[in-house]
């Protein structure tokens, strides 16, 4: 394994660390949001089309909100802890190895789930915020923003990346041995 300039190092050190502290805020941050501050639920932009007035939520309401909120920030929680990985890895010298490739393609398939699941916090948002109210009141909101469609193409492109990655540490593997 080469030496990596010392940049590479340093900055695969930081996004790791940012990854490792984005993990742990990410629940905090939505906790704060949902508990703190629950009249801003109403004019979430999962929802923001249903232009709900803001009520006071019971606490049982604002823990399913919440829940709602965290399983849709699963996936890219997921994405959050295999860049960690991968960025540790790289920041031990680890660069080009079928780990990294490994890693990078989870990355990759984390980010394309991400965006696949962001419709459901509208879903699961409108359903929780509307179920108190009498039939003909409900709703359910499904929308597909073309950040959706960004994020995923996004994770497509690093999935051939990680594939082109994999097949690059396959064919030195195979050139080494053959030395």
């Amino acid at each position: 394994m080469p030496d990596l300039p010392p940049r590479i190092l340093r900055a695969s050190r930081l996004v790791a660390i940012a990854a490792t502290l984005a993990l742990g805020a990410v629940p905090i941050a939505l906790a704060v949001y949902v508990f703190g501050f629950p009249e801003l639920l109403a004019s979430h932009p999962a929802i923001g089309v249903l232009r709900l007035e803001p009520v006071a939520l019971s606490p049982g309401v604002q823990l399913l909100c919440f829940v709602v909120l965290l399983a849709s920030a699963a996936p890219f929680l997921w994405a959050l802890w295999e860049l960690r990985r991968l960025f540790r890895s790289y920041a031990g010298g680890q660069v080009f190895t079928a780990g990294a490739a490994h890693r990078l393609r989870r990355f990759a398939i984390a980010l394309m789930t991400s965006a696949l699941a962001r419709p459901f916090a509208g879903i699961g948002l409108s359903v929780a915020l509307t179920l108190h109210r009498p039939p003909g009141a409900r709703h359910l909101v499904a929308a597909i923003a073309s950040d959706d469609f960004a994020i995923a193409l996004v994770g497509g492109a690093v999935l051939v990346i990680a594939w082109v990655m994999g097949e690059a540490v396959r064919v030195a593997e195979d050139n080494a041995s053959i030395v």
